[in-house]
């Protein structure tokens, strides 16, 4: 793998793998305090791919735009945006996905996704609806203050409208391979959050990033996610790795959609590991240290500063999905669950085992 940024500015970085092929990385500010990448990938052997679309927010369209240019005035004179054939998406949180409809009409490119994930991309506001739903109800089972409810959920990106469905051309499952190019479904993140191998390389969205740990939402909210899942495609990520390096003799490259490179996965995945046991310790030692039981919205606030709304969001679902495993493990528990009836949304209070 060869790495060069191009002399035009920093927004956009080369990546030749051991095959040939061209990855370039795009670098765009997807949300107001988020940066983020799309990744052109050329090659004689792949009709020309976009991975990930931005969120088609603010300024994000024309960094991708100028980005696009960039890489044809360096790099490649004969691209042109009409060439890309495909937007393939890792997952469709909105600075993912968000972008695709506009790209698919400024490109006429098709819209790929894993199978799960499809009716979030040709059905944005009826996802937007059931996400809502059953968020507002976690929001709830957390016990957030009734107050914070509306702008959490404002927070929460959701939101009817925020982006335009787009039909889907086909959808992916792990293990299929196009153009030399093999899928892998990592679930956890998102439902069908996937990872692109190409060559010495793998595209791996949100799976894993260099330097924080990716956020987490709880099983119980969105199927097929969950701290769980999650660790269960770190270690299968972790085993690709160590197996290409047995039969290669060199390091697969992970390029996340955030963050920078990595270039040793097995040392990266074992820090995320460290990172999320001790993210799990802690929940447990604030639940020994404080009395009575502790709803998560109560440990978040032990945990995180989570005042303002947007900090709130990810910190619940970072809070939640760690009870859940947690729960599912044995090591804490519901205490107040005699409280509960069938009709109320109750607000659950945990305490260790």
């Amino acid at each position: 793998m060869e790495y060069q940024v191009s002399s035009l500015g920093n927004m956009v970085g080369r990546i030749v793998t051991s095959g040939g092929r061209r990855i370039y990385r795009i670098k765009c500010q997807v949300l107001p305090h988020l940066s983020g990448y799309v990744h052109l990938l050329l090659g004689t052997e792949n009709a020309p791919t976009l991975v990930d679309a931005g969120s088609g927010e603010n300024e994000c369209p024309e960094q991708i735009r100028k980005g696009f240019e960039i890489v044809r005035q360096e790099f490649e004179p004969d691209f042109r945006p009409e060439s890309i054939q495909r937007i393939v998406l890792t997952h469709t949180h909105i600075d993912h996905f968000g972008g695709a409809h506009d790209l698919r009409r400024l490109t006429g490119a098709e819209i790929w996704v894993h199978e799960l994930e499809a009716r979030s991309v040709c059905s944005f506001n009826e996802r937007a609806a059931v996400s809502n739903c059953h968020f507002s109800t976690f929001l709830r089972e957390c016990g957030i203050a009734e107050e914070m409810l509306e702008p959490v959920l404002r927070m929460f990106g959701f939101v009817a409208g925020r982006t335009e469905s787009s039909p889907v051309a086909r959808t992916l499952v792990g293990g299929e391979e196009f153009d030399g190019i093999r899928v892998f479904h990592f679930s956890g993140h998102s439902p069908g959050h996937i990872a692109l191998l190409v060559d010495d390389c793998i595209l791996v969205g949100d799976q894993i990033l260099s330097s924080t740990l990716t956020q987490i939402w709880p099983e119980s909210l969105v199927p097929h996610t969950g701290l769980a899942h999650y660790l269960e495609s770190l270690d299968r990520l972790e085993t690709l790795a160590v197996q290409w390096k047995r039969e290669h003799g060199g390091h697969l490259t992970a390029i996340p959609s955030h963050e920078d490179i990595i270039m040793d996965i097995p040392r990266r995945v074992a820090l995320v590991r460290k990172g999320t046991e001790h993210r799990n310790n802690r929940i447990m030692e604030i639940l020994s240290r404080y009395e009575p039981p502790m709803t998560a919205d109560e440990i978040a606030r032990k945990m995180y500063l989570t005042a303002h709304a947007g900090r709130t969001v990810f910190a619940l679902c970072d809070i939640g999905s760690r009870l859940e495993y947690l729960q599912q493990k044995g090591k804490i528990a519901v205490a107040n669950y005699s409280e509960f009836s069938l009709t109320d949304t109750p607000v659950l209070r945990y305490c260790n085992c």
